[in-house]
């Protein structure tokens, strides 16, 4: 399995929009509030900063119409007061999950419909649970996750014997690699098994068909 991903801020934006007016007031940065003067749409910024990362149209078309001002209003008039959301985005050919929280209130001076917005970055939290959905469902000797950008590897699993790896900790992907083909490897497929997990090779196999896997001959039976 080979998903691209790196570690990023867990709280990554906070908002205080006028929903009514579909207006951002406020952007929070390190416990601060920056004004928002220029009085910025909701639908301008999460263009900038949220749409442009989605992973796919169709996730494009659900979080423009989830975040838009018709339907906010619409759930605060259904009484909705707090939404949450998940939103699959890409950065740069990494993937990345972002828990997006919404506070619904009024504002008892204005009549307006406002909104405090939470983006948190929950892409760590959602890979262990996707790697544990995969660990209950089938027994691998080896799980892992790899960053192609960075030509790192972590992994979540190892029943392999005669290799000491650190378990969450990020290594060398070469050095991985080379470790586990020169342990349980069969000599006969060695050659192969390097090529076919070659970095560059899994990057375009990926890009191409989205999913990679081949058999080889190890030692272990």
């Amino acid at each position: 399995m080979v998903l691209q991903t790196e570690q990023t801020e867990r709280l990554r934006k906070a908002l205080h929009i006028d929903i009514t007016d579909g207006i951002i007031l406020a952007v929070m940065r390190q416990g601060r509030r920056q004004e928002n003067d220029t009085k910025e749409t909701m639908e301008a910024w999460m263009e900038r900063h949220v749409f442009v990362y989605a992973s796919t149209p169709k996730v494009l078309e659900t979080m423009k119409k989830e975040f838009s001002v018709s339907s906010l209003l619409r759930e605060y008039k259904h009484g909705k007061r707090f939404l949450v959301y998940r939103c699959h985005l890409v950065n740069r050919d990494m993937m990345l999950v972002d828990k997006v929280t919404i506070y619904l209130f009024e504002n008892t001076v204005t009549g307006h419909v406002e909104a405090q917005m939470f983006i948190e970055d929950i892409t760590q939290e959602y890979l262990d649970n996707v790697t544990n959905e995969v660990l209950y469902q089938k027994d691998y000797k080896l799980l892992s996750l790899i960053s192609l950008d960075r030509e790192i590897i972590n992994f979540r699993s190892c029943h392999l014997e005669d290799i000491d790896i650190k378990k969450r900790k990020n290594i060398p992907y070469k050095k991985a690699a080379e470790l586990v083909c020169g342990h349980h490897i069969h000599p006969n497929d060695r050659e192969r098994f390097l090529s076919k997990t070659n970095l560059t090779f899994l990057r375009k196999t990926m890009e191409e068909k989205g999913m990679h896997s081949f058999a080889a001959q190890t030692t272990d039976s």
